[in-house]
């Protein structure tokens, strides 16, 4: 049996934002899913499922200005807010799962967020994963777009425009890229503040990397052309290696979880959380 509940709670500033939870009866851990910009949690139902399989109770919130929770889409003032979210959705999660191994798993932008949550507020994880993690682009802007980026996030931070995204970059599925184009919850939008905020928490997270203590799986598409997989690569070398694992998947694009031969992927996670969890 599986409990499933959606439910909105308040995240900072009083923001109302929608969180699902998927429980099994005996589970062996649990894990916060984090998505990716401009998406939404509900994309993640298939890698849910795999967790589920392995006993594993799994949350998720649509980040502010994402998917149904509040705010202006796919922006912020300030990257710290998805931070301060967390801390709530953390106590949140513990409420329900106050015992056992509890993970977090970060895909593009979420890996970003996972990243400077777990440098910032240093939790207690028995493991991160990161997914194609944002920590820097692939294609950088030219400088032009960079110096107008600038501008607008100090002179007109809440304008968003259309954003230039490929969708055809994320996977080569062809279903999967059509699903995505047709979703309405899938914001098309670009942030000038978001994109400069989140440019100083790469760099943060860099400067940081010695400071990282966690067990660690870190996936990247060998393929990807929106986050850069030699940034996961120097990360993954600047950061004490204890127990880290990095591996870039040749010829897989962006969204690592929704490419042709996907089961394999998470399997891969699977098999790596596996001997983290509790006995059954």
């Amino acid at each position: 049996m599986v409990r499933h509940i959606e439910e909105m709670i308040r995240g900072a500033g009083g923001l109302r934002l929608f969180t699902q939870r998927h429980e099994v009866e005996n589970p062996r851990g649990a894990v916060v899913i984090l998505h990716g910009y401009c998406e939404h949690c509900l994309r993640y139902s298939h890698v849910v499922e795999r967790f589920l399989d392995e006993q594993v109770n799994c949350y998720l919130l649509d980040h502010r200005g994402h998917g149904r929770s509040e705010g202006p889409r796919a922006a912020v003032l300030r990257f710290e807010e998805y931070l301060e979210d967390l801390d709530i959705y953390f106590k949140e999660v513990r409420t329900h799962a106050p015992k056992g191994p509890l993970f977090m798993l970060g895909h593009s932008m979420g890996g970003l967020i996972a990243c400077a949550y777990a440098l910032s507020r240093k939790p207690e994880l028995s493991g991160i994963v990161l997914s194609s993690p944002f920590l820097g682009m692939k294609i950088p802007l030219p400088p032009w777009k960079k110096v107008m980026a600038g501008l607008l996030s100090k002179t007109a931070p809440s304008i968003s425009m259309k954003t230039d995204l490929d969708p055809y970059l994320l996977s080569h599925d062809s279903t999967v890229v059509e699903d995505y184009i047709a979703d309405p919850a899938v914001a098309k939008l670009a942030n000038s503040r978001w994109y400069t905020e989140a440019t100083k928490t790469q760099e943060s997270i860099m400067a940081h990397a010695g400071e990282w203590r966690w067990p660690s799986l870190f996936l990247h598409g060998g393929d990807d052309r929106i986050a850069d997989p030699d940034t996961t690569r120097r990360f993954g070398s600047a950061v004490p290696q204890n127990d880290i694992k990095v591996v870039i998947l040749e010829g897989l694009y962006h969204e690592i979880f929704n490419e042709v031969g996907r089961a394999g992927v998470l399997d891969m996670v699977a098999d790596w959380m596996r001997p983290r969890l509790k006995e059954s």
